[in-house]
């Protein structure tokens, strides 16, 4: 393995850390990658982390979960709405 293939492995797992919720100091720090070549790595990908692939297919269908129950929860909101008598909106009748 070159000294080139390693650093882009150490590169790649630092992205991997971060991507799970490590700080990037933390992720630097556990890697030995110094935070100069992550910020040149970084520009050379314009300031995108790139997220592996299965991350983002992680985070794609925990996405579409996400929206699916936020559709099924408005619709119910809705239906309740409806069904609701409309008391409130009704002036009081004085006798």
């Amino acid at each position: 393995m070159s000294d080139n293939d390693d650093l882009h492995a150490r590169l790649s797992e630092t992205n991997r850390l971060i991507a799970r919720g490590h700080t990037v100091e933390e992720a630097l720090r556990r890697t030995a990658v110094s935070r100069p070549v992550f910020t040149t790595w970084l520009k050379d990908n314009d300031g995108n982390v790139p997220v592996p692939l299965d991350i983002l297919q992680h985070l794609q269908s925990e996405n579409s979960r996400l929206r699916r129950v936020l559709a099924k929860l408005s619709l119910e909101q809705r239906k309740r709405t409806r069904l609701q008598p409309d008391c409130f909106s009704r002036p009081l009748r004085t006798v």
